[in-house]
Order: structure tokens, then C-alpha cells, then sequence
């Protein structure tokens, strides 16, 4: 996955000159499928051997702001670098932020090892060489810089260093003027121009009070290339101010977003009009614009430079590519009823999901509720059926009525290689989410199931989970994003639930403003994936509830009530979208067991459940 050159600094300064673009990097090197190692030496370089009389003098600095979570990986490894470097060279390096005061400035030169993304102009110069992923190794100004794109890569430089350049037998390591040294990581997408100009140029711009979905697609389109790319789009409201190259998402204020031509409900343009690119479409198939758009970058990780696109608008049909990975969301006792609520009390203009093509009623009834006269399911046994494919006892999780553990369908993507994830809005023991994670006859079990979890997470079966507990008011938004970014970089397949939990909740108290407000955490999240659905084009989405929860009904002058404080038998909606979703939903009524035989044939399997 990655390769390593070394160029110094007269080559790079031709090499960056033709192809460096905007803190792009040297994207020839950095994109291309090859493993090798590239001196190039224009010049005789001086060489500078530091050993512990010339470090002795050095400071190790890593940026200043030490509680800020971005950057907890580079905090720890500038501590890892100066025991290391104490410990091998029998020194006391001192380790401090780089903050200076302003009125004296920085002197041009200083003794200085540079950690992470710090203030120095040096630590600059190297990010600019580089793209997210990527981790460099320079000497400048008689400043060390060690640094990278992103938290994570920052962490692998200092291993990097520590291994590859501190002679520990000898007690030395040797740089040369001017020294840079790229690792670059390979990105599933190469370098990208449209007509020439690096993508880099460009802004994303949607119109400012937007649909969600017009608005997530901006955003997902920046998360997309961020992750497959290492590139990181600025994403901007039509209230700012034109910049010369755009990417118009949906009808902003921008003429080129006029595109004179009637596109429907099930159509999408796009185009480019001088240096704006138009992605134009009604609802998610603004998103199959950008899909069709990111289509046009995907060239084997090679350098690619886009010249085909349309200069006039026109309809274009979109089309799902086979499913390799799968979404899963979860609204926590959701009826029909509760998102007609929230749009009839203005909390929601529309509920997102109800727009997309397949709609169906689910059932959920559980094993009790079929065998033994209960009257409704509990989150275990409908989680349990969601996730495996059976129905369950209520109160089992990844069980059978008998207690025999079965395979759900997260282990069965984790085990084709996919990787997988869950967040919640409940805490991560809860029912929900432990029908996708664990196997116990008992939910409330919370110290198995947390040891459960433990376990999974220590051997890598599952690679991110977030609950957020007893907090209502966390937006699942920001830790889907963080979820698919960890479990779907460069296109890989994978598999996530997604679960908001407060609709049940708020439902069981009977308070409706809070139960309304869930359900617009809910519908905000089910707009990023849909987004994201049609912007990657190869997932089934599907999007459902467990259980209903509190009977809600409207009276005949428009109110809402409450008829219960538990779950009911009564029937839950299912939407879906992607390659799979006219199979799954072929009826007016489906069972909650035939969703994850869906998604089990995604990875491989016919005869999944029972």
C-alpha cells in the first residue's frame, strides 16, 4: 500500500513546479502503482550526521493546542520520539508547543524537531508536498519536520523515523540538505484536473437552505474525495462569494446552475459551463450527478485528467452498479405515524426516506410473540431478527429460541472481508446495536456484553462502534462520516448499522417534542446516506424501524396522542435504495427477517437466517 521516495530539493522544485497544484503533492509519485525507491540528486547535497553533541541542542515541538482531540495521536508519538531519542542518544530533549510570541517572531533558522502540523513555515512547506494520507521527512532551516496530512499519518512519520533513520547501534541519523522524503499513501483515486486545472482549484457550493439531501451530497462528495482521494474539497453556501472554479451542487444562486432543461423526478445533468462543473437533479438525484461526476476520476489510482465532460446539459438516466456493501438504518421504535407527526408540527419539511423509490410495511413480530403469547417484540429479539435472519425470545441478542448462537449478517460481511461498523444514539451494550455485535441470552446483561465488545474490538471483528449513552441530542451525522471514512477509504466494501434510539425512548415517556426532534436526527443522518448511496453507486440502503413505539395516533382536529407507553405489534415502514432494493421489496408487506437475507446475498450468501 505505500512506497517511498526521496528527492531533494532542486529536483523537486522542477518536479512540483509542472505538477504540485494547491497542496496536492507530487502526485505522479503519489498515485502511481509502484513499488520502488527514486533518488534523484541534481547536485552535490551536504550531509549533516546528528548525534548526541549536535541534538543536544535541539527542542522537540508539537503543535499548541493540547486538548483538542485532533491531534491526541501527535501529542503521543512527540513523546515517543523524545524518549526514544533520550533513551538511545543519553539525552534530556525537552518537548514543548510551538507557540511563540508574535511581536518577536520566529528566527529564520532554529535547533527545532517538528512534530505534526505545527506553525513553523517549514512544517508548511512539507504539507504542501503532500495529500491526506501521506507522511513526510524533511530538514530545512536547520528544523527537523516530521509530519502529516492527517492525525493518524502524523503517528505513522515518527514510527517511520524512528525505525528507518535513527541508527540506534551507532547512536546517529544522517539527513541531507534540503532533505524531503514522501511517503505516499495509495489512494484508491489518483491525482485529479478537469481540463487541466488540479480539482484542487475548486470549491463545493450548494444553495443555502437547501434539501438535506442536496446539502449532504455537497458534503459526502468532499468526504468521498477525502477518503479516496486524500483531497478536501471546501464545502460553501451560495451566499459566499463566486470563486473562479466551482462545483455547483443542486440550484444555487450561480447562472450556470440554470440549466434550461426539465430533468423530473428520476433524472440528472451534468455538465460543465466555462470552470464551473453542474450537478444538477431533483432530491437524490442531485447525488447521482455527483456519483456520475466521482465516476470520471477512477483510473487505477493513475493521474487522471478529466476532458470528456459536457458543456451542454442534458437528462441522464442513473444506474446502480452491483452492491458490494450495505447500510443498514435503524429508527429505534418508529411508526408511520411518528415522521407524519414531525412533518404535520413543522420539524421536518418531509421525511427524506419516504422519497426514494421502494417503500414498504414490515413486520416485526418476535418468537414470543408467535409462540408464547406475548403481545409485542422487545429491541433484542427485533434486533436479533434484523441482524440474523430468525426470530428470537425477546430479550435474546444473537441467539435462537433455543440459545444457540447464529451468525449475524456484520460477522458474515466481516467475514468475506468487508469491513463493518455500528453507531447508536443508545449506549453501545443496548439492544440495538447487540443484536449486531453480540450473542447472549440476556440484554441486560451489561458486564457480558460489555467484555463482548471488548473482546471484538481487541481482535479487530469489528472495526468502529460509537454509543453515545444518554446523551439525545448527539447528531449521528459527524460518526456516520467518521465510520465510513475508517470502513469505506478507498472503495472498500463494507457493512454498518446505524441506529437512532431516542425515538422509542421519548415514545415510552409519551413526549412527543422530543420523540419529533429524534426523529430529525433520524431523517438528517438518512440524508447523508443516501448521499452517499448514489454518490458511490455499488450499496444497498436500507432504512426501517425495529418496533413501533407508543400506539401514537392524530385525532380528528389534527393533534397527536400517545395511546400506550410500550412497543405494539403494529406494522413499521421500509424504504430501500441501491442494487437489491426492488428484490427485497417485492410486496406491500415484508417480514423484518427478509432484510438481512438481502443484505447476506451482497456477501455471498442465499440461505442466510432461518
Amino acid at each position: 500500500m505505500f512506497k517511498r521516495f526521496t528527492s531533494f530539493v532542486l529536483a523537486f522544485l522542477m518536479i512540483f513546479a509542472l505538477v504540485a497544484c494547491n497542496g496536492e503533492g507530487d502526485e505522479t509519485t503519489a498515485a502511481e502503482n509502484i513499488d520502488t525507491t527514486e533518488e534523484v540528486t541534481e547536485k552535490a547535497e551536504v550531509s549533516f550526521e546528528f548525534t548526541a553533541d549536535i541534538l543536544k541542542d535541539y527542542i522537540i515541538r508539537r503543535p499548541e493546542k493540547v486538548k483538542d482531540e485532533s491531534i491526541v495521536a501527535t501529542i503521543e508519538a512527540a513523546k515517543t520520539l523524545r524518549d526514544t531519542i533520550n533513551s538511545t542518544f543519553g539525552l534530556s530533549l525537552e518537548l514543548q508547543d510551538d507557540w511563540y510570541k508574535a511581536a518577536e517572531g520566529l528566527p529564520e533558522t532554529a535547533k527545532e524537531i517538528l512534530v505534526g502540523k505545527t506553525n513553523r513555515v517549514e512544517t508548511a512547506n512539507a504539507l504542501a508536498k503532500i495529500r491526506a494520507k501521506d507522511y513526510v521527512i524533511a530538514f530545512e532551516n536547520d528544523r527537523i519536520v516530521i509530519t502529516g496530512g492527517t492525525d493518524a499519518a502524523v503517528k505513522e512519520a515518527v514510527e517511520y523515523f524512528i525505525a528507518n533513520y535513527i541508527d540506534a547501534e551507532n547512536k546517529k541519523f544522517t539527513l541531507n540538505e534540503n532533505h524531503l522524503e514522501i511517503v505516499g499513501h495509495q489512494y484508491y483515486i489518483g491525482s485529479i484536473s478537469i481540463n487541466g486545472t488540479s480539482i484542487n482549484e475548486y470549491k463545493i457550493v450548494y444553495p443555502k437552505g437547501s434539501d438535506l439531501v442536496t446539502y449532504f451530497t455537497a458534503v459526502a462528495l468532499s468526504d468521498y474525495l477525502y477518503d479516496n482521494a486524500g483531497i478536501k474539497l471546501e464545502v460553501i453556501d451560495d451566499s459566499k462569494a463566486a470563486t473562479e472554479y466551482e462545483i455547483l451542487v443542486g440550484a444555487t444562486n450561480r447562472p450556470e446552475s440554470n440549466i434550461g432543461i426539465d430533468l423530473g423526478t428520476d433524472k440528472y445533468s451534468l455538465s460543465i459551463n466555462g470552470k464551473k462543473i453542474v450537478l444538477a437533479g431533483d432530491h437524490r438525484m442531485v447525488a447521482g450527478a455527483a456519483g456520475a461526476l466521482v465516476d470520471l476520476f477512477k483510473a487505477d489510482s493513475k493521474a487522471v485528467d478529466v476532458t470528456t465532460l459536457a458543456t451542454a446539459p442534458a437528462a441522464s438516466t442513473y444506474n446502480f452498479k452491483k452492491a458490494t456493501s450495505g447500510i443498514m438504518m435503524i429508527g429505534d421504535g418508529m411508526s408511520a405515524v411518528h415522521f407524519a407527526a414531525a412533518i404535520d408540527t413543522k420539524v421536518i419539511s418531509e421525511f427524506v426516506a419516504d422519497t426514494l423509490p421502494y417503500k414498504a410495511e414490515c413486520t416485526t413480530a418476535s418468537y414470543s410473540v408467535l409462540h408464547s403469547g406475548k403481545a409485542y417484540t422487545d429491541s433484542a429479539a427485533s434486533a436479533t431478527a434484523l441482524a440474523g435472519g430468525y426470530k428470537t425470545v425477546n430479550s435474546y441478542l444473537g441467539v435462537d429460541h433455543k440459545k444457540k448462537e447464529q451468525q449475524n449478517i456484520r460477522e458474515l460481511a466481516h467475514s468475506t472481508g468487508a469491513k463493518t461498523a455500528v453507531v447508536t444514539t443508545d449506549k453501545i451494550t443496548g439492544a440495538t446495536p447487540g443484536g449486531f455485535l453480540y450473542h447472549y441470552p440476556d440484554r441486560n446483561a451489561t458486564t457480558e456484553l460489555q467484555k463482548q465488545h471488548d473482546d471484538l474490538v481487541k481482535k479487530g471483528a469489528v472495526n468502529y462502534t460509537y454509543g453515545a449513552g444518554a446523551n439525545n441530542k448527539v447528531s449521528l451525522v459527524p460518526y456516520t462520516q467518521e465510520a465510513l471514512s475508517i470502513i469505506a477509504a478507498e472503495n472498500s466494501p463494507f457493512f454498518i448499522m446505524i441506529e437512532e434510539a431516542y425515538i422509542d425512548k421519548n415514545s415510552h415517556n409519551n413526549d412527543l417534542k422530543k420523540t419529533t426532534a429524534s426523529v430529525k436526527n433520524y431523517d438528517e443522518v438518512i440524508a447523508y446516506c443516501i448521499a452517499y448511496t448514489m454518490i458511490r453507486g455499488d450499496v444497498m440502503l436500507v432504512i426501517t424501524a425495529d418496533h413501533d413505539c407508543g400506539n401514537l395516533s392524530q385525532k380528528a382536529n389534527g393533534d397527536y396522542v400517545y395511546n400506550s407507553d410500550n412497543h405494539t405489534n403494529k406494522n413499521v415502514p421500509v424504504f430501500a435504495l441501491g442494487d437489491g432494493a426492488a428484490e427485497l421489496i417485492n410486496k406491500s408487506v415484508i417480514d423484518n427477517t427478509d432484510i438481512p437475507k438481502a443484505f447476506a446475498k451482497i456477501f455471498g450468501s442465499t440461505n442466510f437466517g432461518s
